[in-house]
């Protein structure tokens, strides 16, 4: 960026208006209007995009070139005065972005601004800067007591004999001074202090304003304040040194560093002490399609996973990531819940609910870890195909291996009949099934005393 500078200042009597030209940076013509809209009352600006120069034309009476400049810079761009803050700038658009020099890139936003007035207040000025000075230096006992000589020089103050702009700034920032002024100097703990400093920097800068001491005060930033987050506070010098010194906060980072190793060596030995079984992903591919068998003498349609009915056994250990392709290869859709297991929503396989149902000839990735152990079952939550033959057991083996070997034994039963026909009948309520395995009649023949005959070979 080119060096900024004053060129013409000279009032327009006539016009009762001030004529200033001054650089303001900027690339194009959405640059011009965003930086002649900032003027704001009782100023225009005409800024050519080609030298970079403005003529600003403004009302003493209402304003003047340093407000003027500033909500330039508010609005993103350099100038003369001030340097727009970084949230300002990486705001602008793309073709805005005109190129910053090194020197104002690093530099914190908006800052070294001077402040000038005249004197009353001054002793409340002198106090803050010796509670400054002390916390520079990191004196926690030369802080506490600049910050009892803060509070005095406060409660010295009698508002009925100040100006009216420094009344009305007083009754602003009063309150705040003093607590402040309290609690730096009730303590010479360094990092209480300066936390408190750090949060009166905006109610000191409106008394300096309204104080008009003899020299001016600049607004200084502290980048390394609070673990990089930043702070301001208030200097007699344009240049001043940290409000934190640097060797504290390498201390910190060294503290943090030093913890985060300690961290990180303890997870790596707890990691090493996991059996190996524990860190592994144990995979299965199952594939879904129509079969007939024949269980009664007549040939019904069924589901076979793998071929099988019921479906393949899925042994794992606790601690193992499952993961398990489901091949649908049936010509509607299908699903897998795993009943009983702990584990994330989406992956419970309810299909509508929590997964997504498994489209006809598409393939599916289950994938969770194991955080348990024991005997589970998996099945279809799609259509009653578990009742045709889509279930199956899901054992989560401990960790250590069992004294004696296991084995697994799955019960069900098996119908001839249609799964959705079952469900009808169980719903109308028609006790058909127990006629239709001679129930009624064995209850009855109790109830009479009569001999049942033949009830055995009744069932069917």
């Amino acid at each position: 960026m080119a060096a900024v500078m004053l060129v013409l200042s000279q009032p327009v009597s006539a016009q009762n208006q001030e004529t200033t030209t001054v650089k303001i940076s900027g690339n194009c013509d959405m640059c011009k209007q965003t930086i002649e809209n900032a003027a704001g009352k009782g100023a225009t600006i005409n800024w050519n995009e080609h030298t970079g120069t403005a003529t600003v034309r403004y009302n003493p009476k209402k304003t003047n070139l340093d407000n003027i400049l500033k909500q330039v810079a508010y609005a993103g761009y350099d100038n003369e005065l001030y340097l727009a803050p970084a949230e300002a700038y990486n705001k602008l658009h793309a073709c805005c972005k005109y190129e910053r020099s090194n020197a104002v890139t690093a530099a914190p936003a908006v800052e070294n601004t001077a402040i000038t007035a005249t004197a009353p207040l001054q002793a409340v000025l002198n106090a803050y800067f010796a509670v400054k000075d002390a916390l520079v230096k990191s004196d926690g006992v030369a802080a506490q007591a600049a910050g009892k000589q803060l509070a005095a020089a406060l409660n010295g103050i009698d508002a009925r004999k100040l100006e009216a702009g420094a009344q009305t700034a007083w009754s602003q920032a009063e309150k705040g001074l003093k607590m402040a002024a309290a609690t730096v100097g009730a303590t010479t703990d360094l990092a209480a202090q300066r936390k408190t400093l750090a949060g009166i920097a905006a109610p000191m800068r409106l008394l300096a304003q309204a104080a008009k001491p003899g020299q001016p005060v600049y607004l200084q930033h502290c980048p390394m304040y609070a673990d990089g987050k930043g702070g301001d506070w208030l200097s007699r010098r344009k240049t001043s040194k940290p409000f934190l010194r640097r060797a504290d906060v390498e201390l910190r980072q060294h503290k943090s560093h030093h913890r985060m190793k300690k961290l990180i060596t303890a997870l790596l030995l707890l990691l090493a002490a996991l059996p190996a079984a524990a860190q592994r992903t144990v995979t299965y591919h199952l594939y879904v399609k129509d079969t007939m068998v024949n269980y009664t003498g007549k040939s019904r349609m069924a589901y076979a996973v793998n071929g099988q009915i019921p479906m393949p056994e899925l042994h794992f250990t606790e601690g193992d990531t499952a993961e398990v392709f489901i091949h649908n290869e049936l010509h509607t859709e299908t699903s897998i819940h795993w009943h009983g297991l702990i584990l994330p929503n989406e992956q419970d396989g309810v299909p509508y609910l929590t997964t997504a149902p498994i489209k006809a000839h598409t393939v599916h990735r289950y994938k969770f870890p194991l955080v348990q152990n024991g005997t589970y079952w998996y099945h279809s939550h799609t259509a009653l195909q578990e009742q045709s033959g889509m279930y199956g057991a899901f054992i989560i083996h401990k960790r250590e291996k069992p004294a004696m070997p296991e084995y697994t034994l799955l019960l069900s039963d098996w119908t001839d009949m249609h799964p959705h026909q079952v469900e009808r009948r169980l719903k109308a309520a028609t006790d058909w099934f127990s006629i239709k395995k001679g129930q009624l009649k064995k209850v009855w023949c109790r109830a009479t005393r009569k001999p049942l005959a033949q009830g055995t070979s009744a069932r069917k």
